[in-house]
């Protein structure tokens, strides 16, 4: 992927978006998960989960990139297991924001936010 690809309007139900292998079961967090600070990501082995803006506060925007945004601020850099090839990037309640192909068994990507509090931009910029 190389340079960006048309950003992504969307109404975060939840104040949360999801980072996924697209053959994953929804997404079970338990209280005792650490928040990688500050406490906007959480990860687990098969998810990480970005804190952005809720929709009575407006939109957010989500943007696939090929490069790192100049105005983002790195929030997550790491990688997830991905067996079916395939990352899927959604809401709480299984809308599809954004999928991208991976190296299974894999996908390395990073995350970017405009904010740390209440983002309403967050890039992801998928590694190969």
């Amino acid at each position: 992927m190389s340079g960006h690809v048309p950003a992504i309007r969307f109404e975060a139900t939840h104040g949360v978006i999801f980072i996924e292998d697209s053959e994953g079961a929804p997404p079970q967090f338990v209280p005792t998960i650490e928040p990688i600070p500050p406490p906007l990501v959480w990860k687990t082995s098969k998810v990480v989960a970005i804190g952005v803006l809720h929709f009575v506060d407006g939109p957010a925007t989500l943007q696939l990139c090929g490069l790192a945004p100049d105005a983002g601020v790195l929030v997550f850099s790491g990688k997830l297991a991905c067996p079916s090839g395939r990352m899927t990037v959604g809401q709480p309640e299984g809308e599809i924001l954004a999928t991208w192909d991976a190296l299974a068994p894999e996908a390395h990507f990073s995350v970017f936010v405009d904010a740390l509090d209440q983002p309403e931009i967050v890039w992801i910029m998928p590694i190969q």
